[in-house]
């Protein structure tokens, strides 16, 4: 009888342990669409299937589940409720070897039915009003339409139903317009009874297609008093709806407003929301700093979807910060530390943490210090580590104790012992391949001696050959000193070493861009539009003056191309106290300077731009640095140079 109570009230303490914690909200996938309801209820849909649902800002989120996990596998592309209750989610979901239904839902998410929209496709974008009527998209078939909240459909024409139209706006007079991915816009203002084709920005020459390799998207589209409004490419057009003549908004990026105009919100490239009226006069300005993925205006207001938070636009114009939490329940699966302790995995719900056994976790303990993303954990040894921007906490699960500290301590610890090995590797990984050649060098007196030449996973040629039988102490002991003391020292321009040669082929690039565009072999390339090529040319002499703040930023974002296949090289120090000091430099085509630089120590992390640390590369293995052209480099900071 008394373990049953004990065995009781461990449940209880665990459950209200669960009951009092929040977890930020997470997404798997980073393209995310909002919707506000009427009433101001949210909801957030994903390209992963992800479905999550508040009731208020101030209150908690929560995973709304369609199908069970192991089932569902669709893409959603867009939510929409017409009240608290009913609505619908919809996208490219699979039934039966066809792609004709959306699931739909009477009581907020809490079940889910399937309801056939009448015809197969890809369901592209969805609009509704709160009245119950729907419009949804469908790739090569038309417009899908409901006017009873979702529950039957039948398939309206379209303007060219083979185009993919993935933006579309009605108001309540059955005004419409849509837009495709092919620099089509159609306008119908009978409910899609009838369409007219209108002339895009670009068939008009609203701005100088420079981008040639892009395509012509129609972004986004919407209808504001007797204005049209469009997207294409990135740049916001605007015409009077009787007489098509686009005019150009310069320095905006993506607008927002509703079906019944309450309010006409832009958004420009300073990362402010500006409040307008039909002539575009600002009313309101506000500043954010967040990445705002999606906009959506309610009853007036601005709503802003960020990363982690919500933000809302008051009357004064004013923008609120909302986080996004949810609380932490026995449903919510604890997200696993990809790391194991001995035989042991573990992972966290918050600051709760669980051991998996046989396939089940249990818990295990909870970490006295608050945890924000579970993304930020990792193990080493016995040693739990959650890095933080400013803290980086340490807690020892046998002995059940906690350290704190930064990485700026750690840096200068790592200074009071002894270097003992210097590790020289460089490696790649991708979807079908992965390896690693190492070079290992150990103190023996006043020197450090090579002990191994070694090399793992695939074959691979060209494998890392040693160049120096030994590394003078000397050299290795001043390039700790540099990483750990100096590694925010910013480059100055001289640094960079670029000859007059260099800047003159820049400025040949860029006139053979203006003159083949995509079919240019220069090399340069620069995705933007209405490019003044004068402009261009004159700011390659801009970067001779260019001071070590800009030229930082700039370098910072030089290995920015994404691709499966990730190459690095690495040294990697250690000494006698155990601590580990790496710097690496991760790329998939490496630019001349192999920059920037990712340094971690035990958990902590920094970015570096400082010449040394290759210095020290050229000296102790010079392979790793092979000799590459500087142009390309000069192309990039040209363009963040541009304006």
């Amino acid at each position: 009888m008394k373990r049953l109570i004990l065995a009781s009230l461990i449940l209880v303490g665990i459950s209200s342990r669960l009951a009092s914690q929040t977890i930020p909200l997470h997404f798997q996938s980073y393209s995310q669409q909002l919707y506000v309801m009427p009433g101001e209820q949210f909801v957030i849909c994903t390209k992963a299937g992800e479905v999550a649902m508040a009731d208020s800002l101030n209150g908690l989120w929560h995973f709304s589940q369609i199908e069970p996990t192991s089932t569902f596998s669709s893409t959603l592309e867009n939510a929409i409720f017409f009240n608290r209750d009913t609505g619908f989610v919809s996208g490219f979901i699979a039934n039966d070897g066809k792609y004709n239904i959306i699931y739909h839902t009477k009581n907020a998410g809490k079940s889910w039915s399937k309801v056939d929209f009448r015809t197969s496709g890809w369901a592209d974008c969805a609009w509704n009003l709160p009245n119950g009527e729907a419009w949804m998209t469908i790739a090569g078939k038309g417009v899908a339409y409901s006017k009873d909240y979702g529950f039957t459909w039948k398939t309206l024409p379209v303007y060219d139903a083979q185009q993919r139209y993935q933006t579309i706006f009605f108001n309540q007079k059955h005004e419409g317009i849509i837009g495709s991915v092919w620099n089509t816009i159609a306008y119908t203002d009978d409910n899609c009874n009838t369409w007219k084709k209108i002339p895009s920005p670009l068939d008009q020459q609203a701005y100088n297609k420079t981008d040639k390799a892009s395509r012509p998207e129609i972004n986004k589209v919407c209808i504001y008093k007797d204005l049209l409004l469009v997207s294409e490419e990135g740049m916001i057009f605007y015409t009077k709806k009787d007489s098509i003549s686009w005019k150009y908004l310069p320095g905006y990026i993506s607008f927002s407003t509703d079906e019944t105009n309450t309010a006409l919100y832009l958004i420009n490239a300073s990362n402010q929301v500006v409040k307008t009226d039909e002539r575009f006069q600002p009313l309101l300005t506000t500043p954010f700093k967040e990445r705002a993925s999606d906009l959506f205006t309610r009853n007036g207001q601005l709503f802003l979807l960020t990363d982690g938070s919500i933000l809302k636009s008051d009357t004064n114009g004013e923008l609120k910060k909302y986080p996004m939490q949810m609380a932490v329940t026995k449903d919510v699966q604890p997200s696993q530390i990809y790391s194991t302790y001995g035989d042991e995995i573990y992972g966290s719900k918050g600051n709760m943490i669980y051991k998996q056994k046989k396939g089940k976790w249990e818990y295990a303990f909870t970490l006295p210090f608050p945890v924000t993303s579970s993304e930020d954990f990792s193990i080493n040894k016995n040693t739990l580590v959650y890095a933080t921007t400013d803290s980086i906490y340490y807690y020892d699960i046998t002995k059940q104790t906690t350290t704190v500290t930064t990485t700026k301590n750690l840096l200068n610890d790592f200074l009071q012992h002894q270097v003992t090995s210097v590790i020289f590797s460089t490696g790649s990984q991708g979807c079908f391949h992965s390896y690693a050649d190492h070079l290992v060098y150990e103190l023996a007196d006043d020197l450090f001696v090579l002990s191994d030449n070694d090399s793992w996973g695939g074959k691979h040629e060209n494998k890392l050959r040693a160049e120096k039988e030994e590394l003078s102490r000397e050299k290795v002991v001043q390039f700790a000193k540099e990483v750990c003391l100096h590694y925010s020292r910013q480059p100055v321009i001289t640094d960079m070493g670029f000859s007059r040669a260099d800047y003159m082929k820049c400025k040949e690039d860029i006139k053979n861009y203006q003159q083949e565009g995509n079919k240019s072999t220069s090399g340069f390339y620069f995705a933007r539009n209405n490019l003044d090529f004068d402009k261009l040319i004159a700011t390659v002499d801009s970067v001779k003056n260019i001071d070590s703040v800009t030229l930082n930023n700039g370098l910072l974002h030089l290995n920015h191309m994404f691709s499966t296949t990730s190459n690095w090289i690495s040294v990697l120090l250690k000494n006698e106290n155990g601590m580990i000091l790496e710097t690496t430099c991760y790329y998939y085509e490496a630019n001349a300077f192999y920059i920037p630089w990712i340094i971690k120590i035990n958990g902590g992390q920094e970015v570096s731009t400082s010449p040394i640390i290759a210095e020290f590369f050229q000296y102790g293995c010079p392979s790793l640095l092979q000799q590459r052209d500087k142009v390309p480099v000069l192309h990039e900071l040209v363009k963040s140079l541009y304006r």
